[in-house]
């Protein structure tokens, strides 16, 4: 099943397990992936993170992305603001017209199975 709305456990799982890979603390230049930056990535699209869990509740894929707008994402293609900067001047309720795939990440033991294909598609046919 994909998901916008998982529960607790899973949210959480996720977020440990994405600053386990991305260590974003020790990054000023990545978004920061906490509670803060999720709340805003929901007002951004209610589909900005999704999720693929199994029918035993186990996080097996997600999916993070970023509705945007083109001016900001040329300059974050041409290095002139940050991932942390595209973020933040991403607004809520802005006009978005491209996307930025964030993240992607499939849990180890799930890998190779074609989740991370499945949730990235399903994300951008609801963007």
């Amino acid at each position: 099943m994909i998901t916008n709305s998982p529960s607790e456990k899973i949210i959480k799982q996720a977020r440990e397990i994405a600053e386990a890979i991305f260590k974003s603390a020790e990054d000023p230049n990545q978004m920061p992936i906490n509670e803060e930056s999720w709340k805003k990535l929901k007002k951004l699209s209610g589909d900005s993170l999704l999720y693929k869990i199994d029918e035993k509740e186990n996080l097996l894929s997600w999916v993070v992305t970023i509705p945007t707008s083109t001016e900001l994402m040329e300059k974050f293609l041409a290095k002139e603001i940050t991932e942390k900067e595209l973020f933040e001047q991403t607004k809520p309720g802005m006009k978005y017209d491209t996307l930025y795939l964030c993240t992607i990440v499939t849990n180890p033991e799930y890998r190779n199975k074609g989740y991370s294909k499945e949730v990235t598609l399903d994300a951008i046919k609801k963007i």
